[in-house]
């Protein structure tokens, strides 16, 4: 089983083209890249960071998008707005001073900001969470051509990452290259992979952590089942870590920080700063400030993983319950975490621990979604694909030999 970390970096697109640009939407956050043909760079969509969160501030007179909502999250939460994706289509409404917000409304303020940043492309495909249904899909697609918004085609974001990625596990020229470029050890040797094969993508925002079983056929990827966890999206998560660093802090030296609306914003935002550090096993340093005393926490890896035991037992299981719905004749050929499914912290290595020796688990860069729909988008240019919400089944280019789409018995090690 090999252990895949992508985490290079790209340049940044500062020369928009007429290319596709891919956006991926999440409850929490959209992320930007343009097409193959200008090189598959990421766009800065909230300048100087390359993604917008979808949060709403109500807090000031005039609606704030963007990072001045997650200052809020723990300071005020009554006055921020987030996660309203999931709610299309229904009555939620989020109330604030003089401001009252539904999940369109709150939407098409989001297309506004957007147009701004992606004022040159006129050919967008954005990738969407595969828990959305078919009208909030066309309710999505129907707000954007209200904004103005130049949005060409739909995507279940988790069908078109397989579907980019399946030439390098089909190919072993590609899959070399990439091995060169990336750092990936290859699981099988050229020649060696048999159709259908499965892949499975763990994604994770402020609504849900899901997973999607894509099964890998001759001509198409197509999706086989689906699972969705509300119970461990990413704010269970950071609640967690924050309610077990909060009783270390009063074990130490007996102040909460959650006494403090400013000593817990303060101690939140150093959780979300330090996920990436945590994953490569760094030890973390954490400073918190209330109004007449600070104290800093000194948290080695194991104790992050430790702190959410009971969180990452219940994902593998989730998984692993997808798995068995799926019927698969034989173990997934991989299993891909987007960038923020990989930062939670050990549910890489339980994952890595928990599957059968010929699947590999890595973690994608955080553009990896976003590259893969603007590639997609550029096959829609192309007139390659129907412009439909593509969210059952993508073809793929790559052809593969009549001997090799063969499924053999595999026996399973675990």
């Amino acid at each position: 089983m090999a252990w895949v970390n992508w985490s290079r970096k790209l340049p940044v697109e500062t020369n928009q083209g007429s290319s596709a640009l891919g956006i991926e939407f999440t409850a929490s956050r959209a992320r930007a890249a343009t097409g193959k043909s200008s090189r598959n760079r990421p766009l800065l969509l909230d300048d100087p960071h390359p993604d917008l969160p979808l949060s709403i501030s109500l807090e000031k007179r005039s609606l704030e998008v963007g990072r001045p909502a997650i200052l809020l999250v723990r300071k005020l939460p009554h006055l921020t707005c987030g996660s309203y994706l999931p709610f299309l289509g229904q009555r939620r409404e989020w109330k604030g001073g003089r401001h009252c917000l539904d999940a369109s409304i709150a939407l098409s303020l989001i297309f506004d900001k957007l147009r701004v940043s992606c004022t040159s492309f006129e050919n967008i495909v954005a990738g969407l969470p595969s828990y959305l249904t078919p009208s909030q899909v066309s309710k999505f697609c129907t707000l954007a051509a209200k904004s103005r918004f130049p949005l060409k085609g739909t995507a279940s974001s988790s069908l078109a990452l397989v579907a980019d990625r399946v030439a390098a596990l089909l190919t072993p020229e590609l899959m070399e290259a990439e091995k060169r470029e990336e750092g990936i050890v290859p699981l099988h040797r050229p020649g060696k992979l048999h159709l259908p094969a499965d892949a499975i993508l763990v994604d994770v925002d402020e609504h849900a952590l899901t997973a999607s079983l894509i099964r890998i056929e001759p001509n198409q990827v197509r999706l086989i089942s689906t699972t969705t966890l509300p119970r461990l999206n990413v704010k269970f998560w950071k609640d967690r870590l924050l309610d077990s660093l909060s009783h270390r802090c009063v074990h130490i030296c007996r102040r909460d920080p959650r006494d403090s609306a400013d000593a817990e914003q303060g101690l939140y935002d150093q959780i979300d700063d330090n996920l990436d550090r945590i994953r490569f096993g760094q030890m973390v340093t954490l400073t918190v400030r209330g109004d007449h005393w600070y104290q800093d926490l000194h948290v080695q890896p194991e104790e992050w993983e430790r702190y959410c035991t009971n969180l990452i037992r219940q994902s593998v299981e989730g998984i692993r319950e997808l798995m068995i719905a799926g019927s698969a004749v034989e173990p997934p050929r991989a299993v891909w975490m987007t960038h923020e499914a990989g930062r939670l912290p050990g549910l890489a290595q339980a994952l890595h621990q928990n599957m059968a020796e010929r699947t590999s688990v890595g973690v994608l860069r955080p553009e990896s979604v976003a590259i893969a729909l603007a590639n997609l988008g550029e096959r829609w240019l192309a007139g390659e694909l129907p412009y439909t919400h593509l969210d059952s089944a993508i073809p793929i280019v790559t052809t593969i030999p009549e001997s090799k789409t063969q499924t053999p018995t595999v026996k399973t090690h675990r």
